[in-house]
């Protein structure tokens, strides 16, 4: 066991609240294997002093893991007065085992984390075969910038209806769009194969959109309303690539029925077509591996199946449950997709088939579901939570176990606030001079090859909707919004851009577009700079992209007015508009500027911490945060445009800001000015407080004060001239630190000292007893020697550990409350015996006084170990380090003396009656 046992034993028997003038302090007993980091940790905390919070965003509240900040999201907030909250949520990622603290007060605070998570109602129209279509109404899960997922409202995709089912996007991709599609999981409920609550949307809404946390809610029922899902949907922000997403699933039935009911399914859809991009999605796994009442199991699948009935790989005949805990998972045996339950008792179903098997087109689907194999189902036949889990199959029984472990530290409380719904419009786009081949998807689709036919693309900053033309019509049902449709015409493996229009759609309309041929623009333009183009006749963007420095040839529809505009990190640096022929040309440039920022603290010295360096503009014609490139504390901020910009530099919630004019290469020096104050006390080796001179070292320079800026430091206690403990600290907060030193005081040597006198002037063999018991003070009575070496002492009443490391230094480790006033009471006692005995009187009384001391420190002692290192003594391989905990030369030496009260007073009783 690593020396954090003792702090998690004496947390258990007591706790101890920090108090100071500004801030409060809630601890969370949190203590599971290093291996789970980055689990989310979402808890409900009371505060029971005055908490200031203004919004999620304006509070006081922070959390701290060993002394630092870490990043985190609050929510849930409940007001007792104006601008003071008695509790709330707190989330955060694990960071392993160690100290976790809620600290808060009355300093309001604006919050500044990252933006790690963010989810966005969206809407999705694909119609790659006529009459085969993508057809969605779902919340877009991103995690910076990337597409996660979609959380699906209603809708469905190839005749599949989605309300309550979840697409799980490919890694890396930045768009949702159906050839990113890699797996669907469904959370509604079925009876049989046919009749599902993933028929009609009933109510959603967007609850959390935190930093680190999103939450949705989505209602569903089948059409005749007899089956019912509520499902809450939470996705925590992960670091890794493993992403996981929490269901508090409840589904109902409102009539007694009868049959094999699926509460959940991993759906593995695989197509491939060689003429139609977007339906090169998805992929079925070999395997699935699940945990089942005798283990883990595992069964093959075909990936490629070919019977047009379900193939059944697990039928409901084969009675195959899952055991405790619940989970099965779909896998290559390296990626998994995986499902574990908090409740059991369900049952395993798994099949595949081929959908669709023609040339150049092949649709497969099959999957997992769990749920009852038989039997009759009435009201709520489901409560509880499902996590859905992407990542390593290496790693799925870590997750398992944290899903077990963090139950009580993830709430999935919720409110359920209605959202309005968007309302949509129908859109008629009919297109001139241009229409497709008839049938041209359903031959293309056969036959594997490209017929010429024309496609429609609905675009707002991303593709909304795209499909097919029927000859020279097409319609879609989409929000209110501004839009650019654009036209393309396909012949010969070629995509012509011939025509586009741009629309500010709020009721049904019907929109003509005459099309003409493709025309190129060129243009050139610096590196990383955006060239945009826009519909001069409307508002649309027509064009837009990253320039790589070198030219871009852009298809455009021909004879059409247009606006270049040229924008480089925010700024509009060129703009012109311009007549499109066949062909056009065009080259830009512009000056650049580079600014060197040299960061300093209050020291004089380079800013000892990471902070956030970034130029920012009103100038800007778009949000954009220029970052500079961080070398030994100074930012370099290269290729930046003429224009005034306030430098902003921050640190947590402190910031500082500074206005600069860039009109040439510039060299600046600022003073970050956060200093945050650090208090000392020390103790000699035992743990009585001794007063010392404290330095603080960084870079080889020494400071007295301790309000220092943020950094690496060295502590260095002195006693006169003299280095009597060291310790290196990461300065991030106030912080206060308890040194115990290498200096040892003289108090424990009094007593024995004064027994000894009193032996050689009485001479008597009653003060000679008592010097072991006195000298006992002196020593430890209880030994812990491993990677660390720790000592607990009666006189006085502390334990010590000091680590075996470079640096010297040991930590007053602070005992519960019961034990410490019992530790308290036990020195009285011995110190009482240990007077009367060298007194020569009333040896009766010390021996009991002596016996009751000996009996409440084994109490104690029992108490204690019991907590910490399971036993009084042990030795056992902690780490790698053999470790060995005793009894104490402290505790032998009270024996000892004990025994020789108890002989003198039998041999003064035998004396006595003889």
């Amino acid at each position: 066991m690593k020396k954090a046992v003792f702090i998690i034993g004496i947390f258990i028997l007591s706790s101890f609240p920090v108090n100071s003038e500004e801030y409060y302090h809630e601890k969370i007993e949190i203590n599971f294997p290093n291996e789970m980091k980055f689990q989310p940790v979402d808890v409900h905390i009371n505060f029971e002093n005055t908490c200031y919070a203004v919004n999620e965003k304006k509070h006081s509240i922070k959390l701290l893991y060993n002394g630092k900040e870490v990043e985190s999201q609050i929510y849930n907030l409940e007001f007792k007065g104006k601008n003071e909250v008695s509790s709330c949520n707190i989330v955060f990622l694990y960071q392993g085992k160690g100290e976790y603290i809620v600290r808060y007060g009355k300093k309001v605070e604006d919050v500044n984390y990252e933006d790690h998570v963010e989810v966005e109602d969206k809407y999705y129209y694909t119609e790659p075969i006529s009459g085969y279509f993508a057809k969605l109404n779902y919340y877009e899960v991103r995690e910076d910038g990337k597409s996660i997922m979609g959380i699906c409202q209603e809708g469905s995709v190839l005749g599949i209806e989605m309300s309550n089912k979840i697409i799980k996007v490919r890694e890396n991709k930045e768009k949702f769009e159906m050839k990113n599609w890699e797996q669907i999981v469904s959370f509604a409920l079925f009876l049989g194969e046919d009749v599902g609550s993933d028929e009609k949307i009933l109510k959603k809404s967007i609850i959390e959109d935190g930093n680190l946390m999103v939450r949705v809610l989505i209602e569903s029922s089948s059409n005749n309303k007899n089956l019912k899902t509520k499902a809450i949907y939470t996705y925590y922000y992960s670091p890794t690539d493993e992403k996981r997403l929490f269901v508090k699933l409840e589904h109902e039935t409102y009539e007694n029925l009868q049959g094999s009911s699926t509460y959940a399914y991993i759906m593995s859809v695989k197509a491939r077509s060689r003429t139609i991009e977007e339906l090169n999605m998805g992929e079925i796994f070999p395997y699935i591996h699940l945990n089942g009442e005798n283990g883990i199991e595992e069964y093959k699948i075909e990936t490629n199946p070919e019977n047009k009935n379900y193939k059944w790989i697990i039928s409901a005949e084969d009675d195959v449950s899952l055991g405790h805990p619940a989970w099965v998972s779909s896998d290559d045996k390296d990626r998994t997709y995986s499902l574990i339950f908090s409740e059991n008792n369900l049952d395993i179903r798994c099949a595949v088939k081929e959908e669709v098997g023609v040339p150049g087109l092949e649709i497969d689907g099959g999957g997992v579901s769990i749920g009852k194999n038989e039997g009759e189902m009435r009201g709520v036949v489901y409560n509880g939570t499902v996590e859905f889990f992407y990542g390593k199959y290496s790693n799925i029984e870590t997750e398992v176990n944290a899903f077990t472990f963090f139950k009580k530290f993830r709430n999935f409380i919720y409110y359920e606030a209605e959202e309005k719904e968007m309302e949509k419009y129908k859109l008629s786009v009919v297109v001139h001079l241009r229409n497709s081949f008839p049938f041209s998807s359903y031959l293309s689709a056969f036959f594997g090859i490209r017929l010429p036919h024309v496609e429609a693309e609905v675009w707002n900053k991303e593709i909304v909707a795209k499909g097919t033309l029927n000859f020279r019509k097409i319609s879609f049902e989409i929000p209110e919004g501004k839009y650019v449709i654009k036209i393309y015409y396909n012949i010969l493996n070629k995509r012509k851009f011939i025509g586009e229009k741009s629309v500010d759609l709020k009721k049904d309309e019907v929109i003509h577009i005459f099309c003409t041929f493709e025309g190129f623009l060129k243009v050139k333009s610096p590196e990383e700079s955006k060239i945009r183009i826009v519909d001069k006749n409307g508002y649309g963007i027509v064009y837009e992209n990253l320039s790589n420095g070198s030219s871009v040839i852009i298809p455009l529809p021909s004879f059409h007015d247009y606006i270049i505009q040229i924008i480089y990190k925010g700024f509009l640096v060129q703009e012109e508009d311009v007549f499109l022929p066949i062909f056009l040309e065009r080259e830009y440039d512009f000056d650049l500027y580079n600014v060197y920022v040299k960061i300093k603290d209050k020291l004089g010295m380079s800013i000892g911490v990471n902070v956030s360096a970034i130029l920012r503009s009103d100038e800007m014609v778009e949000d954009f945060n220029i970052e500079g490139i961080k070398n030994d504390g100074n930012y370099f901020f290269e290729n930046v445009p003429e224009g005034s910009y306030s430098l902003i530099i921050s640190y947590k919630g402190f910031k500082f800001e500074k206005q600069i004019d860039v009109s040439k290469n510039e060299n600046i020096e600022v003073i970050f000015p956060v200093e945050y104050k650090v208090s000392v006390k020390t103790y000699d080796s035992r743990g009585f407080p001794i007063k010392t001179k404290i330095l603080f070292e960084r870079n080889g320079e020494e400071f007295r004060k301790n309000v220092l800026p943020p950094g690496e430091y060295e502590i260095k206690v002195y006693d006169s001239e003299n280095i009597i403990a060291n310790k290196k600290i990461f300065l991030t907060n106030d912080e206060k630190y308890e040194i115990a030193t290498k200096k040892t005081l003289f108090y424990p040597y009094i007593f024995p000292l004064l027994v000894l006198i009193l032996f050689l002037f009485n001479k008597k063999i009653e003060a000679l007893i008592a010097i072991p018991l006195s000298i006992s003070l002196i020593f430890p009575w209880w030994q812990v020697k491993g990677d660390t070496l720790t000592n607990l002492y009666i006189f006085p009443p502390k334990m010590v550990e000091f680590l075996n490391s470079k640096e010297f230094y040991g930590s007053i480790i602070p005992l519960p409350d019961l034990v410490d006033k019992l530790f308290m009471i036990i020195l009285m006692l011995l110190i009482i015996s240990i007077i009367l005995i060298s007194a020569g009187t009333s040896l009766k009384i010390s021996l009991t006084l002596f016996a009751i001391s000996f009996t409440i420190f084994i109490y104690s002692l029992k108490r204690f170990a019991d907590v910490t290192m399971g036993s009084i003594f042990g030795k056992e391989m902690i780490d790698g380090i053999l470790t060995k905990w005793h009894l104490g030369l402290g505790f032998y030496l009270a024996l000892l003396s004990l025994i020789l009260v108890i002989s003198k007073v039998v041999l003064n009783e035998v004396r006595r009656s003889g």
